[in-house]
């Protein structure tokens, strides 16, 4: 049964948290005392049920304007929702929230939690409201974005979904937009270089064009424009996606795939994979077909654990069942770039994700190079986000040890697995 509000259970000792509060306020000072206050959201929660990711959003959305944004973030944070809830749906909402108390400002009170949902929300919502003429305030705002070495080029996802949404989702009109964000930074900036970005903002158009979640009824027209029945690749083998970013298009055709193959969108059947996976062996550029692939290998972190919050500690089964699902490309090719994309989503800049990437890259088979490709992507990554600071030599002790020699010298030309 479905409830509308918190338990009454939770709401009889309001009283008694907010005397406690009081008492804490006045002895210990405000930090402890909104600790316990937030401990009361946190109860309160947990006596929720059959609530799915919108009326949680709306529980947020109201705690975010009753007590500022930043207060339910930290609640969030430290609330256990459902598996099957979207948190960084959720993220978005409070992130709207938070824009409209500070602006693209904001972006000082972001934390890289629930997929940079904080800062993606703040971009969008800068360029929705004032288009190019942010553009120069959105990209100071993204050096700011918290998450360490890749946060920058992340932030820049938010805005492509900004421009989809901002210019009535005519996607040949973003793809232009995202070349002007790209001409708008610097050829050697350490952060990013010219072309990530791209793909990012790419990215996040194609993305906002697969959901449409920031307007439905215009995203419903445009759908009949760019996903016809008659062409089940577009709008991604259209003349105005530049071969450069045509991969990333490429990657978000995933569910149009799973729909055409049989399955229920967000529920499909493994059944359904083989025969998904056959459409990307169809498509005739090796770079294009990687993107493809590519693609079924984001989804399937989310598909193996329903919550984008475990990525950074999937259990023995989900991985074994990733590595399955990826094997049904039926090639080799297919194979290594559904595993790639899995690697990277598994938060690559944090020792416990890079600890789990390690585990996924052990159940592959060594057929193929699969195996060694996935522990040389993570090396690689792992001195990218580990450089220069202590955790490198953590990051490689965690390795097999046939791998911990390259990873401690990369650069040596005479080794070889």
């Amino acid at each position: 049964m479905r409830r509308s509000g918190p338990s009454p259970l939770v709401t009889q000792y309001l009283v008694p948290i907010l005397i406690l509060a009081g008492v804490l306020l006045a002895i210990e000072g405000s930090t402890t005392a909104v600790k316990v206050l937030q401990q009361f959201e946190v109860a309160e929660l947990s006596f929720v049920r059959g609530w799915d990711t919108t009326q949680y959003q709306d529980y947020f959305e109201r705690l975010a304007k009753q007590k500022g944004a930043v207060y339910a973030y930290e609640v969030l944070e430290t609330s256990r929702l459902p598996e099957e809830v979207d948190a960084h749906e959720i993220g978005h909402t409070i992130g709207w929230v938070l824009y409209d108390e500070k602006g693209i400002a904001g972006m000082a009170y972001c934390t890289p939690s629930f997929r940079n949902a904080c800062a993606h929300a703040l971009v969008i919502s800068a360029y929705i409201e004032q288009g190019e003429a942010a553009l120069p305030d959105i990209v100071e705002a993204c050096e700011q974005a918290p998450g360490g070495k890749g946060a920058y080029a992340t932030c820049f996802h938010g805005i492509g979904h900004g421009i989809l949404a901002y210019v009535d989702y005519n996607y040949e009109q973003a793809m232009e937009k995202c070349r002007e964000v790209r001409d708008l930074l610097k050829l050697d900036d350490s952060r990013a270089t010219p072309n990530e970005v791209w793909n990012r903002c790419v990215e996040g158009a194609t993305m906002e064009l697969d959901l449409g979640t920031h307007d439905p009824q215009v995203w419903e027209q445009a759908k009949k424009v760019y996903f016809p029945e008659t062409d089940l690749y577009m709008p991604c083998d259209a003349s105005y996606v530049d071969p450069q970013v045509r991969p990333m298009c490429y990657s978000y055709l995933t569910w149009r795939f799973l729909e055409e193959a049989g399955a229920v969108r967000g529920a499909p059947s493994p059944e359904t994979y083989p025969e998904a996976m056959a459409y990307c062996g169809a498509i005739e550029k090796p770079n294009d077909r990687g993107g493809c692939y590519a693609g079924f290998g984001k989804n399937f972190i989310y598909l193996a654990t329903l919550d984008e919050r475990k990525a950074r500690t999937l259990s023995d089964a989900a991985l074994t069942n990733m590595t399955t699902w990826c094997r049904m490309a039926g090639t080799s090719e297919g194979e290594e770039a559904c595993m790639l994309a899995i690697l990277n989503g598994m938060d690559l800049a944090n020792l416990e994700g890079a600890h789990t990437a390690a585990r996924f890259c052990d159940v592959q088979q060594e057929e193929g190079g699969v195996r060694d490709s996935c522990f040389m992507h993570l090396i690689y990554n792992g001195h990218y986000y580990f450089g220069g600071t202590g955790d490198l030599a953590t990051f490689c002790e965690g390795l097999p040890e046939s791998y911990r020699k390259v990873c401690a010298s990369p650069a040596d030309p005479s080794y070889v697995f």
